[in-house]
């Protein structure tokens, strides 16, 4: 049930943790009912294909982009019907030096 359509609505919770290169994409109906010039829907169908044509490490920037510009390819020509939105999450391994790695690097020989 999307949030916010029903007063009162129980919602479960659940937590799940993305391994290192998985994306998480959330997106309105403005992707999957973009329509072509024809009158065909993007639908779920073309969203899932651009993902699959994108596997591997890709940033979440470059995943945004590459799914705005295959929508807006498939809708050339026709009217914007519906707000687009777009959220991608991406899980890259970070390190942080510890603490007692960095060295300071001043001039006194003391420190």
């Amino acid at each position: 049930t999307p949030l916010g359509l029903y007063e009162n609505t129980a919602y479960k919770s659940a937590s799940f943790h993305l391994k290192q290169g998985e994306n998480i994409v959330l997106y309105t109906d403005g992707i999957t009912e973009a329509m072509s010039d024809k009158g065909k829907m993007f639908g779920e169908e073309g969203l899932e294909q651009v993902l699959r044509t994108l596997q591997g490490n890709i940033l979440a920037k470059e995943l945004v982009i590459e799914l705005r510009d295959k929508t807006r390819d498939f809708t050339v020509g026709a009217q914007q019907s519906d707000d687009i939105t777009l959220l991608v999450l991406s899980c890259f391994p970070t390190t942080y030096p510890s603490r007692h790695s960095v060295k300071k690097s001043g001039t006194n020989k003391n420190e």
